[in-house]
């Protein structure tokens, strides 16, 4: 393997999960597009699909994976019968939005229709993507209606991790923090909005530095020292944190002094095999120093046994959980993208009736970019779905992916350890296990 393929391999990106309803031109490149049908009779129905880093060696596989839950979607009885799901996809860079872009023109433009689409997964591309997808009232996911009206979020909301966040602050007895983050949109409003949640909880954020020139990151954290902050909120992806963390290691800003939190996409051991270039002049041994205890919020669900899934009482054939068991990568985006694939067959399945009740009565076949109806139909449907998937309860109320659990999750070592449980509906905070918080060695009490 090349080191550009190694890198990309471990690097890190802020996802989202987006199923977009695509709506809105009512032509095809000026002139309508024939339905097509399958040799088996079925008519032939299309997805949309965006896929990033074509060459990580893991997200690589999304869209082998999303074929594998077509076909067996298109093997089921009870889902979409008489139709053949099909998925129109292409790679876009990097989590390039130019390269989004331009592969949803080509959707909305060339080829046969598609009401419906997955993706983007990867933020950045996202807000580009989705606030432009809705000019052609194709249905997504992200959190502002007025923003990105036909979006639809599939993966669970950054409130709920706020929350957690807050919970885990109030049980400590934490009530100053501060954030350090790269000077970005993205950053920026995240940390601005993390910021109104703790200032409603009675907690103060007593620095928030915008890190510009990554360069100067003994600068910053030489302010955090001089305002005796120790609760810090990192807002960086994954080469420029580990990149933080050397620099903390060198300036001392580590230890049984400090608590480091790091930013929801961290729910691994994102420090381990980093690549030397990323870490320099630090060693492996000493940013593995610098991030022990640091907290980690996952509100990630977590797979359950392959019995248990069922897709609103539609159950697997029996050649499906064996590739569940002996052939499905174990990382926890395929199983996203898995899941996220039957989350869209399973909100065309209930449009089906929902159109017949329109005047004029629709099909799904009857789909055209301009037709409004059909897309509030769709939305619709899109906005309330419940069904059990590789991840669980896979349950969007509202437009919004629901977690029922957010895991406090701590670095050990070279080991990432559940030491709590956030119960969204009861908002409990609970132990977890046996392991529980383990601290820096210090004498006397800890305090923020």
């Amino acid at each position: 393997m090349g080191g550009e393929q190694k890198m990309l391999k471990w690097r890190a990106v802020r996802l989202v999960g987006c199923i977009t309803a695509l709506l809105g031109t009512g032509v095809i490149s000026g002139q309508e597009v024939p339905l097509q049908g399958s040799f088996d009779g079925t008519v032939d129905l299309y997805m949309g699909a965006f896929f990033a880093f074509k060459r990580s060696p893991m997200l690589s596989l999304q869209p082998e994976v999303a074929q594998t839950a077509l076909d067996h979607v298109n093997s089921l009885a009870g889902i979409l019968d008489g139709y053949s799901l099909q998925m129109r996809w292409n790679w876009t860079g990097a989590g390039d939005p130019e390269e989004g872009l331009r592969h949803l023109y080509t959707l909305a433009y060339t080829g046969p229709p598609v009401p419906i689409a997955w993706g983007p997964i990867v933020s950045v591309e996202a807000l580009a993507v989705n606030q432009v997808a809705s000019r052609y009232h194709i249905v997504q996911k992200l959190e502002d209606r007025s923003v990105y009206p036909y979006t639809v979020r599939a993966i669970h909301t950054a409130a709920q991790v706020y929350t957690a966040q807050v919970k885990v602050l109030k049980k400590m007895g934490w009530r100053r923090v501060a954030f350090i983050y790269e000077e970005s949109q993205h950053f920026a409003e995240q940390m601005e909005t993390f910021r109104l949640v703790l200032e409603a909880n009675d907690m103060q954020v007593v620095l928030s530095e915008r890190v510009k020139d990554l360069s100067k990151f003994d600068f910053h954290l030489q302010s955090i020292k001089r305002q005796d902050a120790r609760i810090i909120f990192p807002g960086f992806f994954q080469h420029e944190l580990l990149k933080l963390f050397c620099q903390a290691y060198i300036s001392g800003v580590y230890g049984a002094k400090y608590v480091w939190v790091a930013p929801d996409w961290a729910t691994s051991v994102f420090w381990l095999n980093a690549p030397q270039s990323v870490i320099d002049p630090c060693t492996q041994e000493q940013i593995t120093s610098a991030v022990n205890s640091t907290l980690l919020f996952n509100g990630n669900p977590r797979r359950v046994q392959p019995d248990e899934v069922n897709f609103n009482g539609v159950k697997p054939l029996p050649e499906h959980y064996q590739y569940y068991n002996n052939e499905f990568p174990d990382d926890s985006v395929l199983y996203y993208t898995y899941d996220g694939i039957i989350a869209i067959a399973l909100i065309l399945n209930a449009s089906i009736a929902d159109l017949q009740r329109l005047d004029p009565p629709r099909r799904l076949e009857d789909f055209s970019y301009s037709d409004d109806e059909m897309a509030r139909v769709i939305l619709k449907n899109a906005d309330n779905l419940v069904f059990t998937g590789l991840l669980g309860k896979f349950l969007i109320e509202r437009g919004q992916r629901q977690s029922e659990r957010v895991y406090i999750q701590q670095a050990q070592g070279e080991h990432v350890e559940t030491v709590m449980v956030y119960v969204t509906n009861s908002q409990q905070l609970l132990n977890y296990g046996d392991t529980g918080i383990k601290w820096w060695p210090r004498s006397g009490g800890w305090c923020d």
